[in-house]
């Protein structure tokens, strides 16, 4: 635990201790702009993990209270595969940052299907299908299948 001594503003505490703990200067600013600059999407990679990733180097830039259009950086580095739906978003007006993000997750999201609800389990979870039987249409059966990637 820290103390900062001779001093009651709760306020004036903060700072002092961001700026011991946090410190801001050219290195850390160039490490972030690093970050959020070379921050790509694979083709087929997780929007979700993208996002969260993004906003970590967002917040990092921040902390140094510069001011960027983070929504230009975002969709310059979407894989080609998102270019239409990356051209949709910047030809309207006025669409925030988080707007383009959650289009692109939908987008992300539609495209992956049924698919996307497999892929988060973890391998060793059982899956469980309802198939129809190849013999008659009326006829069902369960099988039990191990997800194994």
């Amino acid at each position: 635990m820290t103390y900062v001594e001779n001093e009651d503003d709760p306020a004036r505490i903060c700072t002092i201790l961001c700026d011991r703990f946090r410190p801001t200067s050219d290195v850390t600013l160039a490490q972030a702009l690093k970050y959020i600059v070379t921050l790509r999407m694979a083709d087929e990679g997780d929007m979700e993990a993208h996002i969260r990733d993004f906003t970590a180097g967002k917040r990092r830039v921040e902390e140094h209270s510069v001011t960027l259009v983070y929504r230009t950086f975002f969709m310059l580095y979407m894989p080609a595969t998102y270019q239409m739906t990356v051209t949709a978003i910047e030809s309207q007006a006025g669409v925030t940052l988080e707007a383009a993000q959650n289009r692109l997750l939908e987008e992300w999201r539609k495209r992956k299907g049924p698919v996307y609800s497999q892929d988060h389990r973890s391998n060793s979870e059982a899956v469980i299908r309802y198939d129809r039987c190849p013999k008659s249409t009326e006829n069902r059966q369960f099988r039990c299948q191990t997800n194994r990637s």
